[in-house]
């Protein structure tokens, strides 16, 4: 080989030489970087002599106590009480007049119960009619003619055989006061109902009404301040009923308020009857057994006529047998309706009493009305009526205040 030929060859085995050392060299480099960055150097003191640095100790790491942190809701607005018991008011509202609507419905239930007794007891009456016109029963008006006979002889006579044969005075006042006290009874039957809803309408649909209404809380509690309540307003509600039964209608109490509008009704119908001095006698509405005398001689009277007993030549039991009964379907008309007179006069009283321009004759229409209302002569369901107007305005007043205006102990 020349000479150019090995400078060649030795200037590029140089080269390479160099290529591997400066290879080398950065392929060191390379590795310290890559060591350096996964375990970095500590730049602090390497020492083995010298006693640990007190940062290089390790340090206990303080507890962090977490203080617990009360979790606040939001305050609830305040609740307007008068909104609460206004919105209770709107519901029991409609309840109190569905109350009042059944209340009136239940009357004619119970009246039936009247019209049931005499129909039964006209059974009776052919064998009656046979008995005061058969011989006997002439000879007992044959009697009660003589100058030294009694003059009511054959009145009672009459009035023995009707009881005998028709019916007492005392199993009519039974009837009627059994029908009295029925419908008190579902007087308060409804009205323990309606109690019973109204509260439920308040308490569960407005938790804010217990707070407003505290007594909603229970049914006991809500029905025993009613019943205060309802004996608290009886003196600020006018009663305007025909019987004299305010504080007893405050209590509900069936068998005094039957006793009252029985005896005013009972004497009312026997007046109607048309029964004269001599039959009623003395003091004929103090009692009922006094009463219940005079209408059963009321009945006779009405129906039997001299001149049927006297009549000749034939038999008249059968239309004395219809003349009785037509006195008792009379009796009942009375009992239950009192007299058409009466209600067209009390009628046209009412329309002066709440509008004649005048005061004085308003004034003087308001007690006539009264003395009417107290005479009995409307009848039994107007009476009824009226008692349950008069409790449905104390049932309202009382769950106003208990309600609306929020009394109660």
């Amino acid at each position: 080989m020349d000479g150019n030929g090995a400078d060649g060859g030795s200037t590029a085995l140089r080269a390479n030489r160099r290529r591997v050392v400066v290879g080398g060299a950065l392929t060191g480099l390379l590795a310290a970087a890559i060591a350096l960055h996964v375990n970095p150097l500590d730049t602090r003191s390497t020492r083995t002599d010298l006693p640990p640095s007190q940062d290089a100790l390790p340090q206990a790491v303080p507890a962090t106590r977490h203080e617990p942190t009360a979790s606040r809701a939001p305050a609830a607005p305040p609740v307007d009480l008068e909104a609460v018991r206004r919105r209770a008011w709107e519901k029991i509202g409609p309840r109190l007049l569905e109350a009042e609507s059944a209340g009136r419905g239940d009357v004619d239930i119970c009246l039936r119960d009247l019209g049931d007794f005499l129909e039964h007891r006209k059974r009776g009456v052919p064998k009656f009619s046979r008995q005061i016109l058969s011989l006997s029963g002439k000879w007992q008006l044959v009697r009660g003619k003589l100058p030294f006979a009694a003059k009511d002889r054959h009145v009672r006579y009459l009035s023995e055989q009707f009881e005998r044969n028709v019916f007492k005075p005392d199993e009519l006042k039974s009837v009627l006061e059994a029908i009295v006290a029925r419908y008190v009874k579902s007087l308060q039957s409804r009205e323990n109902e309606l109690l019973v809803h109204c509260r439920a309408d308040i308490s569960e649909s407005d938790l804010a009404a217990v707070e407003a209404i505290p007594v909603a809380a229970s049914n006991e509690k809500f029905s025993r301040e009613f019943e205060r309540l309802v004996h608290s307003v009886v003196s600020d509600v006018q009663v305007g009923l025909g019987v004299d039964v305010a504080q007893t209608v405050a209590t509900l109490a069936a068998a005094d308020i039957a006793v009252v509008v029985v005896r005013q009704v009972g004497t009312a119908a026997a007046t109607q009857f048309g029964v004269d001095a001599g039959i009623l006698g003395a003091g004929a509405g103090a009692s009922w057994a006094t009463f219940g005398v005079s209408l059963v001689a009321a009945i006779v009277a009405d129906a039997i006529l001299d001149r049927l007993i006297k009549a000749a030549g034939y038999d008249p039991a059968e239309k004395v047998t219809t003349k009785v009964h037509g006195s008792l379907e009379r009796l009942q008309s009375l009992i239950v309706d009192g007299d058409a007179e009466t209600r067209e006069k009390y009628d046209a009283l009412l329309n002066i009493a709440a509008g004649d321009p005048s005061p004085r004759l308003r004034k003087k229409a308001g007690a006539a009305i009264e003395t009417i209302e107290k005479s009995g002569r409307l009848g039994l369901r107007r009476d009824l009526i009226r008692l349950n107007e008069l409790r449905a305005r104390l049932r309202a007043e009382a769950l106003k205040r208990l309600v609306l205006q929020g009394e109660a102990l």
